[in-house]
């Protein structure tokens, strides 16, 4: 009997707050009182702060680190090519970069330069 009363209740509740204008509702509400009661030295206390600035600056540098070796792997390409120009090689080396993290780079035997 009490659960089927709750259900009726909470059904009831329902209907009456969906009919509810919530605007206006808040148009009524106190924000100055309601804010003067929040705790907020506890609720800092509740923020980890330095974990957050810890996490935004890992990411932060892992991605200058990444922009930084794609920069430096097409000064790589740059100065290969312009050093087989320099030396005439007639067929052009493979200089491509398909390694990625998430596979460990293959050691690769040296080019012997004939």
């Amino acid at each position: 009997m009490t659960e089927a009363a709750e259900s009726v209740l909470n059904r009831v509740v329902v209907e009456i707050i969906d009919l509810l204008d919530m605007e206006q509702l808040i148009d009524h509400v106190p924000i100055n009182r309601v804010v003067a009661r929040v705790d907020l030295p506890a609720v800092v206390d509740e923020i980890d702060l330095s974990g957050i600035i810890r996490e935004g600056t890992k990411g932060l540098g892992g991605e200058t680190l990444d922009s930084a070796r794609v920069g430096l792997m097409a000064m790589d390409q740059w100065s290969a090519g312009l050093v087989d120009k320099i030396l005439r090689r007639r067929e052009p080396r493979d200089l491509s970069t398909s390694w990625n993290r998430t596979e460990p780079r293959e050691a690769s035997s040296p080019e012997v330069i004939k």
